[in-house]
């Protein structure tokens, strides 16, 4: 859902990548229907590992709750969202930390236009 959300919001000029602990390889039908109400699609997108990204450089990582648990990806900022696994969340609980997360990435996004002055 977060790479969603970066993709829509952001718009051309990012790089957006999403990565978690423990992949699936698909993106649950949950979170694509959870997206589809708020209009975005995210039917195309695949789970993937965050090892893979451990030798890569970024601008900004984000993780959302497993900072202690993920490997150290190289970055110029880092963020840390605390949130619960949504694994076994009831349909009301992921609307909102879906809704949260959202708030929390235009938040970033507009942080990191701004040069990090908002």
């Amino acid at each position: 859902m977060a790479e969603g959300f970066a993709r829509f919001h952001a718009g051309g000029g990012w790089t957006v990548m999403s990565a978690g602990s423990k992949p699936i390889g698909y993106v649950h039908p949950r979170a694509i229907e959870l997206m589809r109400e708020k209009g975005i699609d995210i039917s195309n997108q695949a789970s993937s590992s965050i090892y893979g990204l451990a030798h890569k450089s970024f601008d900004y990582v984000v993780s959302m709750g497993c900072e202690a648990n993920c490997p150290r990806i190289p970055a110029a900022r880092r963020v840390d969202w605390d949130f619960p696994d949504p694994k076994n969340m009831p349909l009301d609980a992921l609307r909102a930390l879906r809704d949260r997360m959202e708030e929390l990435i235009v938040k970033l996004l507009k942080s990191a236009q701004t040069g990090g002055k908002n």
